[in-house]
């Protein structure tokens, strides 16, 4: 267990470090070989994704610094996943091609209409919960700008390629445990507050997905019958869904499981309460990776659960 210990100067060590020296600078070519590193150790079914990654990726970090390469890695195979699934779709092919967790799921294309028309039946409340409704299902930037989402044009295909992304941006996320466990101190409470709050919304876009998938059949099956029922009795779009649902529960399951271990050793020092992860010493509190799930809930309607729960 870990046996938390509150210093003053490792405190503040540490807040200096997250501002991009935790440990050293690194030349561009370096950046690409510790992505490449944390991939095959803590995420190696997915590691190809990092193979030949361009070094131009690596303007997605903020500087030099490996923190700041693991800071970015849920961005950078977030991205890769897109451009791989990219890879195995041709324009003008009668099937949409998924890849997860060492297979390649062929869905047959149907004629889906566009992610924005469920709006008519989504709660203005989770319309206007965060940004990623506004980009990937309306299509259009944070400024409010017009912009082309492969989610948003490409109906549930684009939202099932989002949940998959997401799910990869999550479990990186997650397994810097692991590495911080070897290359930070979890003895000091600054650490394990900083990974249990850094997070931020990435692990809550799993519900997030399901949330919109769910709504996107049940406007379906109000005006689209038809393709409805294509949908669900499409056994390889089952096996995808249930593939990434399971997936997706069980990488929350881990991150829980991290935070357990944190808070059981800094039990004076952090505590946990409603979703949000608190500095006991200062009062100090951030958002934790779960705690827009626990708001996400409430939209999970018997509807949409029966729905859901036909794909698995």
């Amino acid at each position: 267990m870990i046996k938390c210990k509150f210093k003053l100067l490792s405190a503040i060590i540490f807040l200096f470090q997250i501002g991009g020296n935790l440990f050293g600078q690194t030349k561009i070519g370096e950046d690409v070989n510790f992505v490449k590193r944390f991939m095959e150790k803590y995420a190696g079914e997915f590691a190809f994704l990092i193979n030949d990654l361009p070094e131009d990726y690596l303007f997605l970090c903020n500087d030099r610094s490996e923190i700041n390469n693991l800071k970015c890695i849920p961005t950078i195979l977030h991205e890769r996943y897109h451009e791989y699934n990219n890879s195995l779709n041709g324009p003008t092919t009668g099937y949409r091609n998924y890849f997860f967790r060492g297979k390649v799921y062929r869905l047959i294309k149907q004629s889906v209409f566009k992610t924005s028309l469920m709006s008519a039946i989504v709660p203005t409340a989770l319309q206007h919960h965060s940004n990623r409704y506004q980009i990937y299902v309306n299509g259009l930037s944070i400024a409010g700008n017009e912009m082309r989402q492969d989610a948003g044009e490409n109906g549930i295909y684009g939202l099932l390629e989002e949940l998959g992304a997401y799910y990869l941006s999550s479990l990186s996320y997650v397994r810097e445990y692991d590495y911080l466990s070897q290359k930070a101190d979890f003895n000091d409470p600054i650490v394990g507050y900083q990974y249990l709050g850094g997070m931020g919304s990435i692990l809550s876009s799993g519900s997030e997905f399901k949330l919109f998938i769910g709504y996107y059949l049940l406007y379906a099956r109000q005006y689209r019958q038809e393709l409805y029922a294509s949908l669900i009795n499409d056994k390889e779009f089952r096996f995808l869904y249930r593939a990434l649902n399971d997936s997706f529960t069980s990488v929350i399951a881990e991150y829980g499981s991290n935070r357990d271990k944190i808070l059981a050793g800094c039990r004076n020092k952090i505590s946990y309460r409603d979703g949000y992860v608190i500095l006991r010493e200062t009062n100090e509190k951030m958002a934790s990776g779960d705690q827009d799930s626990i708001f996400l809930q409430t939209f999970f309607t018997k509807e949409i659960n029966e729905i859901l729960d036909l794909l698995n």
